[in-house]
């Protein structure tokens, strides 16, 4: 049962991040290149190390 919980939970992660995350990130690279474009090139590797991680926990 918690493994379903789980996949509903990634599912909804998804979701949000297309729904909401997308197109502000757009919308910042549009308006703020320089300062998102800072922001963003040491929080990728970061956020996909922890993703990587979080993921091979199983």
């Amino acid at each position: 049962m918690a493994h379903k919980e789980q996949r509903k939970g990634a599912v909804l992660a998804v979701f949000d991040t297309l729904m909401f995350g997308v197109p502000v990130l757009l919308w910042n690279l549009y308006k703020n290149t320089n300062k998102t474009l800072k922001l963003m090139i040491p929080l990728i590797p970061i956020v996909g190390l922890i993703t990587y991680l979080l993921a091979s926990l199983h």
